[in-house]
């Protein structure tokens, strides 16, 4: 399983699980050196921006074209979103010291 590097300590201690868990806006941890993380928040705006662009997308090419066919591309342009969220946001490092 691939882990992410910290960007505190350079080890990959960063989970899929804990880098989904940041790009959904919650503080996440390094297991090697305690250092408390995030995505970074400018960054993460825009992506959230982008996901809200995507639900309006949806809703008004369904309200206005009524044709179902838009949402297997909406869906596939979010699982995108997702993954680029995940495989290529930077963490930023909210504390350095360990957690106690």
């Amino acid at each position: 399983m691939h882990n992410f590097p910290c960007p505190r300590c350079q080890a990959h201690s960063i989970t899929l699980k804990d880098k989904f868990r940041a790009g959904l806006w919650v503080p996440i941890f390094c297991s090697n050196c305690g250092a408390k993380l995030t995505a970074l928040p400018i960054l993460l705006g825009l992506l959230h921006a982008i996901y809200v662009w995507n639900v309006l997308w949806l809703y008004a090419t369904y309200k206005f074209d009524l044709t179902v066919w838009w949402y297997p591309i909406v869906m596939v342009e979010w699982a995108v979103l997702e993954l680029l969220s995940i495989w290529y946001m930077p963490l930023a490092v909210l504390r350095s010291e360990p957690r106690q």
